[in-house]
């Protein structure tokens, strides 16, 4: 989450698991979720930029969260490209909303989803989701 700054990590609301079915399916529930997360970012942004009519490159609020939503946008089209059907129990999946710093010391906030194996003890994948 904050490699740069442990010390500044704040982890706010924790889900209960979910069973997960393959680490790239995605429930018409999760898709609710991450729509919903990516249109407040879009409306953020929006809102900041008067409909993108005052784009800012200075505005380092916008830009990160700007560019966090690109690189969610990308992990999203991966997952759905990669399975659209269900596949058998492949372990668990949970979501963790954070507040951190990023390198630059700029604060930001985001959802992240691990997908855990059976046992619920390793981590094979997450992706992370920002939120305004």
């Amino acid at each position: 989450m904050s490699e740069d700054n442990p010390d500044r990590l704040k982890v706010g609301a924790v889900s209960e698991p979910d069973s997960a079915f393959g680490k790239y399916f995605l429930s018409d529930k999760d898709k609710e979720h991450i729509y919903s997360y990516m249109r407040r970012v879009t409306d953020t942004i929006m809102k900041r930029t008067r409909n993108m009519q005052e784009w800012n490159p200075e505005d380092a609020y916008v830009a990160g969260l700007a560019e966090r939503q690109m690189r969610a946008s990308a992990e999203l089209r991966n997952s759905l490209y990669a399975s659209n059907r269900k596949e058998a129990f492949s372990g668990w999946k949970a979501r963790v909303a954070y507040s951190a710093y990023n390198h630059q010391g700029e604060p930001y906030r985001a959802v992240r989803w691990y997908y855990l194996d059976k046992k619920g003890k390793q981590v094979i994948r997450f992706v992370d989701f920002p939120l305004p």
